[in-house]
């Protein structure tokens, strides 16, 4: 099995900040053996212990306060990078040249528009009818 180290920093920045795996496994809502194991792995994964463990307490090494510090910025980062990634898929924005034939135009294409729009406002789309072939880099279509 290979270790999602993702998923795994995450684990252990959790733990780290909440100081305990039952709680980090609360917020996380994962299973406490779960949690356990992947931070476990992480260790192995980095070949250091990250976490001082006694039956009352959990505390940091020196590596472990390094690397909650790295894997805040990191999951930060990550958080970051995700939410641009769906911002630029959710909100397509441009021109769209379409061309169809004129009874698809009129019986399909035409009755869904109003819905398209609204879906997608930052689209301008241009649709042109014609029964005939159509070349697409020459007449600048992006669609038929």
């Amino acid at each position: 099995m290979t270790l999602d180290r993702l998923k795994a920093m995450e684990v252990f920045v959790q733990v780290a900040q909440l100081g305990s795996f039952t709680q980090a496994a609360d917020a996380l809502r994962m299973p406490k053996p779960t949690v356990t194991t992947l931070v476990q792995q992480l260790e192995a994964h980095l070949g250091v212990q990250l976490l001082q463990r006694t039956t009352r307490r959990l505390t940091l090494t020196e590596d472990g306060v390094a690397c909650k510090e790295r894997g805040i910025a990191l999951m930060r980062e990550f958080a970051e990078l995700e939410a641009q990634v769906r911002g630029s898929v959710i909100t397509p924005t441009g021109r769209l040249r379409v061309d169809v034939p004129a009874a698809v135009g009129r019986h399909v294409l035409m009755p869904v528009l109003p819905k398209f729009f609204e879906r997608y406002p930052e689209i301008v789309l241009e649709v042109g009818s014609t029964d005939r072939p159509v070349d697409l880099v020459r007449e600048g279509v992006d669609c038929v």
